[in-house]
């Protein structure tokens, strides 16, 4: 599982990177993370909150594990709940 991880999180950080870069320095751009696990595990999710600090987005995203994991079903929804309780600026569209 810990390749598939580590894929994922390459991938967001090209994702957030490719933003960054359509922007062109134009827009101001906010990103956040949410990383959510199995309904049974303590740490349910790994949570960091919008910020226009893109090093430090990206390095939390690389600093995210894989912990708990008895195959129970991921929270997906809890997640989506969680990002969407986030401080989105009046403008942004979820």
């Amino acid at each position: 599982m810990s390749s598939w991880i580590k894929r994922a999180q390459e991938t967001l950080k090209t994702i957030v990177d490719d933003a960054v870069s359509s922007c062109d320095g134009m827009l101001k751009v906010r990103v956040c993370f949410v990383g959510y696990r199995d309904h049974s595990d303590k740490k349910r999710f790994e949570i960091r909150h919008f910020t226009e600090d893109i090093q430090l987005i990206k390095y939390f995203i690389s600093s995210v594990k894989a912990e708990g994991g008895k195959d129970e079903p991921e929270d997906v929804t809890g997640g989506m709940r969680k990002l969407l309780n986030e401080k989105w600026s009046e403008i942004s569209t979820k």
